[in-house]
């Protein structure tokens, strides 16, 4: 019996449990995150205003975000304030559809109406 030693594990810190644990993101992943397009995610990289992608395969054809990069440059961005919902200068408010009253009767070639008569069309006649 001689040795009490504890051979338990201590539990990690506090501040490594809250952390965020860390994973590689894919393309399509990023791209829903961000809402970037591929295209437009690759351009941002080359001119170093998006974090670069790692290196998961030897010859660097597969590549993913470290979603901590990822989530920091998200963090980065400014919030948009004043943000109204886009609606042209010279936009009209949408007009009513006409009654079946006041549409107008369709005429053929030869001038006679098309289709069958409205009620109205039918009282005076």
């Amino acid at each position: 019996m001689g040795s009490t030693e504890n051979t338990s594990i201590a539990p990690p810190p506090v501040s490594l449990m809250l952390e965020k644990s860390r994973r590689l993101l894919r393309i399509e992943t990023v791209e829903a995150r961000t809402g970037l397009k591929a295209g437009a995610i690759y351009q941002e990289v080359n001119a170093g205003r998006f974090p670069p992608p790692r290196q998961l395969s030897p010859l660097g054809k597969a590549t993913a975000w470290d979603e901590r990069d990822l989530d920091a440059w998200i963090d980065s961005r400014p919030v948009a304030e004043g943000f109204l919902p886009w609606t042209p200068l010279n936009a009209k408010p949408p007009a009513a559809s006409p009654t079946p009253a006041e549409k107008p009767r369709v005429r053929s070639r030869n001038g006679k109406l098309i289709g069958r008569p409205r009620r109205a069309d039918r009282a005076t006649a």
